[in-house]
């Protein structure tokens, strides 16, 4: 038995037949109805998370039911965020970071910036390439069509 088979109950030629059981479909489903993490799932079935990952990747009607406890989970821990708005004990701080931790492909601080043109950095003209001094220079219209220098007056 090679030691994928040992950590997952997942047979990968011969050895030992596999802990999976197609109820475990249902199960997890239930489970993400009750908020419960993917970790907490695993726990459940007594397996480790190992072993569910490796049943997720191999049984795509386990994998489907993992997205769907999933979805459950989130709409679950979303109930419990719009219940907590009318409660003044609500610690709405941990409920961010359960909410950033547990879903962060939907939930998360960061946001993502696009930039076109040039940032004024206040970078020091010693530390610009030749072409960054043009641009800035063209930037703030002291260049002329040409790129000759427009004399102030």
């Amino acid at each position: 038995m090679d030691k994928l088979q040992k950590t997952t109950g997942v047979i990968t030629g011969k050895g030992r037949p596999t802990l999976y059981k197609p109820e475990y479909c249902e199960r997890v489903i239930e489970l993400g109805r009750q908020g419960q993490s993917l970790h907490q799932m695993s726990a459940d079935l007594d397996v480790s998370f190992v072993t569910l990952t490796a049943w997720r990747d191999k049984y795509p009607e386990f994998q489907a039911a993992i997205t769907r406890a999933r979805e459950l989970s989130q709409a679950w821990w979303e109930d419990l965020g719009q219940k907590g708005c009318t409660d003044r004990d609500f610690n709405a701080q941990a409920y961010r970071l359960q909410m950033i931790n547990r879903f962060p492909d939907s939930w998360r601080d960061k946001t993502d910036l696009a930039h076109s043109g040039l940032l004024n950095t206040n970078t020091p003209v010693e530390r610009m390439s030749a072409d960054d001094v043009r641009a800035e220079l063209q930037r703030r219209g002291a260049l002329d069509e040409h790129g000759k220098l427009i004399q102030q007056k």
